[in-house]
């Protein structure tokens, strides 16, 4: 079986509003996570696989990001410069 996706972030500059659209839009439900801010999850069951919206941070203000499940993380991140990417 291929490595699964197991999360997902969509951060913008506005948390609030992002989390707002998303549920409005798609009728996700999102909660709160407490010390992080403007950090909502979205449950599997509401979106498929997991994942999270909110604000992004001062390095990265708006970001889309995906978390791939694998059984050695060295290995992959070899693999990554392998293939002329960076980590």
């Amino acid at each position: 079986m291929a490595n699964k996706i197991v999360h997902w972030e969509l951060m913008g500059p506005d948390g609030e509003q992002l989390k707002g659209l998303y549920d409005v839009l798609f009728g996700w439900e999102t909660e709160a996570v407490p010390g992080f801010d403007e950090y909502h999850m979205v449950s599997g069951d509401k979106a498929g696989v997991g994942g999270a919206v909110g604000k992004g941070n001062e390095h990265m203000p708006q970001y889309q990001a995906m978390y791939v499940e694998v059984d050695d993380i060295d290995k992959y991140l070899a693999k990554v410069g392998e293939k002329g990417g960076a980590t």
